[in-house]
């Protein structure tokens, strides 16, 4: 399509981006890791999600810790994609590693339920 008409073949590959942009943060609940290694890939800068850190608290009756949630850095909502056309993306690279065989066999079977 890019010999024919690059115009459309921009508008096909900006459509696809923003449909993965919006996909990031749908599955952002289940695969956090995975959707702000996408959110970067797309180019942006400021990261999706906020920070946790752990912080001490002394009460009357003991001294605990809580991991506690800083939402202030997080620029990801639900919302459809916001994609800047023309936006610069990274270079690409694989979300995952490739599992060997063996590894993928023994993180298959569970403990207790192996062959006897």
């Amino acid at each position: 399509m890019i010999n024919e008409d690059k115009t459309a073949a921009a508008t096909t590959v900006y459509s696809a981006l923003c449909a993965i942009d919006s996909l990031k943060i749908l599955l952002a609940p289940f695969v956090p890791f995975s959707a702000e290694r996408v959110h970067r890939a797309l180019g942006y800068e400021q990261p999706l999600f906020g920070a946790q850190h752990i912080v001490t608290y002394a009460e009357r009756e003991r001294i605990h810790e809580a991991l506690v949630y800083d939402a202030t850095p997080a620029t990801g909502y639900w919302a459809p994609s916001a994609l800047t056309p023309g936006q610069r993306l990274e270079p690409p690279k694989p979300l995952y590693k490739k599992l060997e065989e063996t590894v993928a066999a023994v993180a298959h079977t569970c403990p207790g339920q192996g062959p006897d």
